[in-house]
């Protein structure tokens, strides 16, 4: 294989998990969750804004977790919509969901590695980087990757975050908005727009996040109590990241289009 890192181990960082440890908990830690990456309500905003899909467009969604935001462009549009991520759990999930909502035949989800999938899709008209993380490793890395499987023109959901101006700190695998403008440009990317989050967006996402993630980690604390500290840390690094998003980051989504 291409890429040594385990997939176990990609997905779990993916998570905040901080480790493979916590990758068989992870589904019933956050099994109270179906969107947990990009706003599914902000997508459906940004592709009818701009005008990118009708229903003979293809779209793929990489590390598309449960299935939130591929389901809800599928049912919007009316468009195929592939998703793919590591967890065979949360694919599970993904497939159920496009079951009850009507439109499995207009949804693919496959449990598979992105990194060694996406060298084989081609030509889509839209794909969906929603909060995935570093598994390409920088963020130019991961543009190129992703501009790889969009067709000339194709656009590019991409969700993430930048380090505030003004803020003179490091955080691992995030850059200032003035480096990722650049990054952008460089691996042949133009912005139609880029949505930011204010203060009061991401608090109460945080809080409706947190809850049900500290409650499914105490009961396994009680289920599991030899794992106690694995399930403590795991809180930890949530309330850190957290933490940063409010502090040091500005959280964003771009529609980018594929200019090359």
């Amino acid at each position: 294989m291409k890429y040594q890192n385990d997939l176990r181990a990609s997905v779990a960082a993916s998570l905040s998990a901080g480790g493979i440890d916590l990758f068989e908990h992870l589904p019933y830690i956050l099994q109270d969750l179906w969107a947990m990456g990009v706003s599914p309500e902000v997508v459906i905003e940004l592709i009818k804004r701009h005008q990118v899909l009708d229903t003979c467009s293809k779209v793929v969604d990489l590390g598309c977790g449960k299935g939130a935001a591929a389901i809800t462009i599928a049912k919007e549009f009316g468009c195929q919509v592939a998703g793919i991520d590591g967890m065979p759990d949360f694919i599970e999930t993904a497939k159920s969901k496009s079951v009850e909502f009507g439109i499995s035949e207009l949804c693919s989800f496959v449990c598979a590695d992105v990194r060694e999938r996406i060298e084989k899709l081609k030509n889509f008209d839209l794909a969906v980087w929603g909060s995935v993380g570093s598994i390409f490793g920088s963020v130019e890395a991961t543009l190129k990757a992703l501009a790889g499987c969009l067709k000339p023109q194709g656009f590019l959901i991409y969700d993430d975050g930048y380090i505030r101006e003004g803020r003179e700190i490091t955080l691992p695998l995030y850059i200032k908005r003035t480096e990722l403008l650049k990054v952008i440009a460089s691996t042949g990317f133009k912005i139609w727009e880029e949505r930011k989050y204010d203060a009061e967006y991401i608090m109460y996402t945080e809080t409706e996040m947190q809850k049900p993630i500290i409650q499914r980690c105490q009961e396994l604390m009680q289920k599991i109590p030899q794992k106690k500290e694995l399930f403590r840390q795991y809180i930890t690094n949530q309330e850190r990241e957290w933490r940063e998003m409010e502090e040091d980051m500005e959280c964003v989504t771009f529609l980018l289009q594929r200019s090359r």
